[in-house]
């Protein structure tokens, strides 16, 4: 029964398509015994280019190491330029290698260089100047026993590297580490901060991929206990403001003994291939490759796992993706199906989530090549490059590289996009449809399924051309893929509804509108840019005629809406009343009674208001003419305005009849003020010769106009107030022993 299951697996998730792939060019043989050529490779995105790393040749000294590029011209693999060797004798230089998209630029790892101390490894980066392949900027050194370049990803453009350190002692040791670097005016300058393994032995940087920018790196460490000893992880990271923050979870090996951590990514970084070549998924370390996908931050398994043909192959020993991860090619390299650890190599395609086989194996020469060890596919998925480092073709151990065509098992649709303009709803958002979009898709095959990523837009869309995706699907899982640009218009006005108002003058007779007072709702769902209103000042004139205004609302996208509403002016301020300050009055001789005067007559009462002035509604009670016999009496004092607004206040008046001659501390409410009203001198009688200091002159809200010096003035002083606007004014005049405060009607 098991077996029968094991063939329903194979038949549903690891269909084959028997196509045979093609061998592009010669064999790529190293150059000489020992070699180990192919023990690492990369190439450029259209296949072009590979680069070849041979760790054991001694062309600057024994294990110095070195690289070749070689480029496909008339299906010839022509070495371009120089080897480029290690700096020394066992620095192992080629170990790891990673080449520009253009192939123009290659990083190139030597583990055991003794730059910084003993193996603390470097890593250096050539561009291709005329066919020299020249260093660009600095050595980039790791620290005493770090092995750094034992792992190297570039990015697309080689303007950035990630660097991994499996030696690292950074949290415990051989815990490993990776170091992005970044290539600023030629010198390579380090990203963020060390992106330390979680554990001591945990290898952290046993493998290192990048996605094209260099934003995202993935990150295998083959030691990490985590799922049992040596089960192995592969972490992502993300540069978010220069500092690399995991994305996800640990993507931990299945079980103990994997040493998962062989990795490779798409070109956006979303989706990963991870090898765990010591998996006994298909029998003692057969192997498997599994691959994920990011998924709102949870990485997620794609498909099943891709197990290795038998025991002892190794399966998932080096792994290379395309750049939209749909296609990845897996190395083998103790697969015997050429004879003993001859290797081998297989290409999958994900087919509606099942990875299905391309073509046949793709097998190692002879016994021992450990073809596959090292593998690197073109940016389309179409070309690979594989490495048999332990190849005799020129020697023992030479070593050798071959590249395959890998033709796709069907044709893919055409995706045609065309632009389109969506126009948001009243709720603000506006979701669109795929064919929309679409311009005239099509596949050879057959029908096809539309699909558009994103598809729904909100107001913060608007104003900005949104590039949006249109997947095209076959009937057999192949898609293509367009972009186009949706325009987002927003055309819809506020809902603006208003509201009548009254308003209330103020002290200063004039009162402002806020057009919020007018506004009974007003809601749009991109929100509110500014609101108006045509008339917003207004004066005592306005009391007793409504006034229609014209009330605006504009959104943040300029649309505009209007309403009217009636404004009522009012006026609810009572005059400003001010009443004499307690005084205490002598009848005088031979007086059995004072007179009550009439205190808005003599100035010191004194009522303004904010819309009619003078006041002439006033009462005081005991009304002036009143005889008063000695005693305290409490007189009351009224002002009303036109709009019967009434201001009241007291003060308390004492008669008091005295015998004898007043003397300088006479009650200050002696001192006269005269002609009022006056139009161009106001005199200051003083009979009871007081001690007088100063008088000031006040407008109606309150402002000093003129203070006079009244020391030593003697009986009487005139005082100029020519200069003065015609109107009512309040005069404070200062004693030594009080004072006392008059009205004065400036003519």
């Amino acid at each position: 029964m098991k077996k029968i299951i094991s063939l329903f697996a194979v038949f549903f998730f690891l269909v084959q398509f028997t196509f045979s792939q093609t061998q592009i060019g010669q064999d790529i043989n190293g150059e000489a015994a020992l070699d180990r050529s192919g023990y690492s490779v990369s190439m450029s995105s259209d296949g072009s280019i590979v680069a070849i790393g041979a760790y054991g040749n001694d062309g600057n000294g024994a294990g110095s190491g070195h690289v070749r590029i070689y480029k496909n011209i008339n299906e010839v693999w022509t070495q371009v330029g120089a080897d480029i060797d290690g700096e020394a004798a066992g620095d192992i230089s080629g170990s790891s290698v990673s080449m520009s998209s253009d192939g123009s630029i290659v990083a190139i790892g030597a583990p055991y260089n003794d730059g910084n101390g003993a193996l603390s490894g470097q890593v250096r980066i050539y561009k291709n100047i005329n066919e020299v392949w020249t260093q660009v900027g600095s050595d980039i050194n790791g620290a005493f026993f770090d092995k750094s370049g034992n792992s190297v990803s570039i990015s697309s453009d080689g303007s950035i590297v990630a660097i991994g350190a499996i030696g690292n002692d950074g949290n415990g040791t051989n815990s490993g580490h990776v170091r992005i670097y970044k290539n600023i005016n030629e010198v390579w300058t380090q990203v963020g901060s060390d992106i330390n393994g979680e554990a001591a032995y945990d290898y952290s940087g046993t493998s290192v991929s990048m996605s094209s920018d260099g934003s995202i790196v993935a990150i295998g460490a083959s030691g990490n206990d985590e799922n049992g000893a040596d089960s192995g992880h592969v972490r992502i990271y993300k540069n978010i403001n220069e500092v690399w923050t995991q994305i996800g979870q640990d993507i931990n090996g299945e079980a103990a003994g994997d040493f998962s951590g062989k990795v490779s990514m798409s070109s956006d970084g979303s989706i990963v291939a991870i090898g765990a070549s010591k998996n006994a998924g298909n029998g003692t370390d057969s192997g498997h490759v599994r691959v994920y996908k990011n998924i709102n931050d949870v990485w997620t398994q794609v498909g099943a796992d891709i197990d290795g043909e038998a025991v002892e192959d190794r399966s998932g020993t080096s792994v290379s993706m395309s750049s939209d991860g749909n296609i990845v090619a897996i190395g083998a390299d103790r697969n015997a199906g050429n004879g003993t650890d001859s290797g081998h190599v297989r290409v999958y395609k994900n087919i509606n989530e099942v990875w299905t086989q391309i073509g046949t194996d793709i097998d190692g020469e002879a016994a021992e090549d450990n073809f596959g060890y090292s593998v690197s596919m073109s940016s389309d998925g179409t070309i690979v490059a594989i490495g048999a480092p332990i190849d005799n073709g020129n020697g023992t151990g030479s070593g050798y590289v071959r590249v395959y065509n890998i033709p796709p098992p069907n044709t893919a649709p055409t995706a045609v996009c065309q632009s389109f303009t969506a126009q948001l709803g009243a709720d603000g958002s506006v979701t669109i449809q795929a064919s929309d979009l679409d311009g005239g898709s099509s596949d050879a095959e057959g029908p096809v399924t539309l699909s558009v990523s994103p598809d729904t837009f909100d107001c913060s869309h608007v104003g900005a051309l949104q590039v949006v995706t249109l997947t095209v699907t076959d009937s057999e899982g192949l898609t293509d893929t367009c972009t186009a640009i949706v325009t987002v218009e927003d055309n819809t006005s506020p809902v603006l509804v208003c509201q009548d108002f009254t308003i209330e003058i103020g002290a200063d007779g004039t009162a402002t509108l806020d057009p919020i007072d007018v506004i009974a709702s007003n809601d749009d769902a991109c929100g509110i840019f500014t609101v108006a209103v045509d008339i917003t000042e207004f004066s005592c004139a306005d009391i007793g005629t409504p006034v229609t205004v014209q009330v605006f609302a504009s959104d943040v996208n300029g649309n505009l809406s209007m309403c009217t509403a009636v404004v009522t002016v009012v006026d609810l301020l009572a005059p400003v009343l001010t009443c004499p300050a307690d005084q205490t009055v002598d009848p005088g001789a031979g007086n059995l009674f004072y007179i009550v005067p009439d205190y808005f007559g003599t100035g010191e009462a004194t009522a303004i208001d904010n819309c009619l002035d003078p006041v002439t509604i006033t009462t005081q009670d005991p009304a002036s003419g009143i005889p008063l016999s000695d005693g305290v009496y409490i007189i009351t004092i009224t002002a009303t305005d036109g709009y019967d607004n009434t201001s009241t206040c007291e003060f308390e008046l004492t008669v008091e009849s005295r015998l004898g001659v007043g003397d300088n501390n006479a009650n200050i409410g002696s001192v006269q003020m005269y002609p009022n009203p006056a139009r161009h001198t106001v005199m200051i009688g003083n009979p009871a010769s007081l001690s007088l200091e100063n008088l000031s002159i006040f407008d109606i809200r309150g402002r000093m106009v003129k203070t006079i010096d009244l020391r030593n003035m003697g009986a009487e002083k005139a005082i100029d107030v020519s200069e003065m606007a015609a109107a009512t004014y309040l005069v404070i005049i200062q004693g030594e022993n009080g004072q006392v405060t008059k009205r004065l009607i400036k003519e």
